[in-house]
């Protein structure tokens, strides 16, 4: 066995090492995916919201225009 001949000092040493090496891949995945979510977040800041609110504005508008005529009709 490869580990058998190694002193514990040694062992320890290559177990922190890898756990190590695991936490800054596991931070760069974290920081790439939170990179990803903040670029979709500002797609939908800059290009969907803007449409949504004027959507609902002409939603607002059309429903105005409907009660303005019910009036009319019934007076």
């Amino acid at each position: 066995m490869f580990l058998h001949n190694i002193k514990i000092r040694s062992k320890l040493f290559m177990a922190f090492g890898l756990f190590i090496v695991l936490m800054v891949v596991s931070s760069a995945l974290s920081l790439f995916s939170l990179d990803r979510a903040n670029t979709g977040m500002q797609n939908i800041i800059t290009n969907d919201y803007p449409t949504t609110v004027k959507a609902n504005l002409l939603i607002d508008n059309f429903n105005d225009f409907i009660i303005a005529q019910q009036l009319m009709f019934t007076g």
